[in-house]
């Protein structure tokens, strides 16, 4: 491993420094490392990508101004978020180059002061696509047909409604999902211990409540003999094929919302709860608690969670399988 220095290229000092000791030595998901790889990518392709000493505000403003430039989706620029995106890791990756600082962590001494990437106003969503529980039977009675997952004992039309099943009920998101263990489920109270290394950021977990639609509808996978209880082979590295699976079954239910996904079940449930108690509605999306005195050290979620997930409404399944009924 060479020692990094302040001649090195973004690139280089991301292969000899950011990688090993930043990301892989922490364990860091591999998703959040193959977006740093991504933004890199765009780098090099605009930049040539210069000396860490050459770096400067200048050169990363024009950065920004021709990574907005670049095509995205559906014939049209790329967005603001998706630009964000990308700046968010690429500043991660310079500020490492530059002088310590508690918030940082490790960090390389290079660079007196990293600049900074000017980022765009981010492009908010007036209305987030929800899904109704007509669109949620659908797509229950469409996962008769699924061919994935392809794994020996494994039944994918089971598989397919517990999942959307858990994910509804449970608001939580599709990677922490996939990646659950039997032996993190209590299923007497049906409360799951989520360690941090699943969890979004990996900063926290927390223990999150699964009702009794959710629980019945895993109830037939626990004897497929699997240590996680959603298997899929090569997770997360396959992320893509399960993506492509889930728009198979939404274009054979009729599904049509365009940019959305496994994350419209969170969004669905969570603005339904809001409209009962927000307080629960953020205790349930597992926002951490923070300065949230309330949330943190006064209320006991054990009292107010479980009584407002057994109420959630369920979709109403009925089909020649009987693999999932709730009304």
């Amino acid at each position: 491993m060479n020692r990094p220095t302040s001649s090195m290229t973004l690139r280089q000092f991301y292969d000899s420094y950011v990688s090993p000791i930043c990301r892989k030595a922490k364990q860091i998901d591999p998703k959040t490392i193959a977006l740093d790889l991504a933004a890199l990518k765009h780098w090099e392709a605009l930049t040539d990508d210069p000396p860490l000493s050459d770096i400067d505000e200048y050169v990363t403003a024009a950065f920004v101004g021709e990574l907005s430039q670049q095509p995205g989706r559906r014939g049209q620029l790329m967005s603001p978020n998706t630009v964000i995106k990308h700046l968010v890791h690429l500043q991660y990756i310079l500020d490492r180059a530059g002088p310590w600082q508690r918030k940082l962590g490790n960090t390389a001494r290079l660079l007196s002061e990293p600049p900074a990437f000017p980022k765009p106003k981010a492009r908010t969503v007036a209305r987030p696509a929800l899904l109704s529980l007509d669109d949620m039977a659908a797509w229950m009675r469409a996962a008769a047909d699924a061919q994935s997952p392809r794994m020996p004992s494994v039944d994918p039309g089971r598989w397919w409604k517990a999942l959307i099943s858990v994910a509804y009920n449970s608001a939580l998101r599709i990677d922490c999902l996939m990646r659950l263990e039997w032996d993190m489920l209590d299923e007497e109270t049906g409360w799951l211990e989520v360690p941090a290394e699943i969890y979004k950021g990996h900063e926290h977990g927390g223990t999150f409540y699964l009702n009794q639609a959710a629980r019945a509808a895993l109830e037939p996978l626990r004897a497929w003999g699997y240590k996680r209880i959603f298997p899929w082979r090569s997770y997360p590295d396959s992320s893509s094929w399960l993506q492509e699976q889930r728009r198979r079954l939404w274009m054979k239910a009729g599904i049509d919302l365009p940019g959305c996904g496994f994350h419209t079940l969170r969004r669905t449930v969570l603005t339904w709860i809001a409209g009962q108690n927000d307080l629960v509605a953020r205790i349930v999306a597992g926002h951490a608690a923070g300065n949230d005195m309330l949330q943190g050290h006064y209320v006991n979620k054990e009292k107010v969670v479980p009584p407002m997930l057994e109420r959630v409404p369920q979709p109403v399944v009925s089909d020649q399988m009987g693999l999932f009924e709730a009304a």
